[in-house]
């Protein structure tokens, strides 16, 4: 009997989906949150400019700090986090909670994907680690 066994590649491609959707998602709907929040397209894009700026600035800084974690706790956060900011912002009314709840991932992301592609690149043997 062939059973498929889910391995951690398949977890962490997933995440990676979650992860490129919030980043590239706010730019396929920036006609509808100017329309909900009644803002321009200046302050709308402003949502994807941030989000870059940050990940920009404190994207190395946040893989060092959390390079000694347990990987596998902190990916588990960071998908946490992308998935209650994605949440949330779905059911905000004010468009600076909306700009805050953007913030929040883009600090995460880097860190993800570094973990992510350190993980693929360098599989552990006996699935136990990350």
């Amino acid at each position: 009997m062939n059973t498929v066994r889910a391995t951690p590649i398949w977890f962490i491609a997933l995440g990676l989906f979650g992860l490129y959707t919030i980043e590239f998602g706010a730019v396929g709907i920036l006609p509808a949150i100017m329309e909900r929040f009644h803002v321009g397209t200046a302050q709308a894009g402003m949502l994807v400019g941030a989000f870059a700026f940050v990940i920009a600035l404190f994207g190395p800084f946040m893989v060092l700090i959390l390079s000694n974690r347990n990987r596998k706790q902190v990916l588990v956060l960071c998908l946490l986090i992308f998935a209650g900011c994605s949440a949330l912002s779905a059911f905000t009314d004010h468009f600076y909670v909306l700009l805050a709840l953007r913030v929040i991932p883009a600090l995460f992301h880097p860190v993800f994907f570094s973990f992510c592609l350190c993980r693929s690149r360098f599989p552990v043997s006996g699935g136990t680690k990350s």
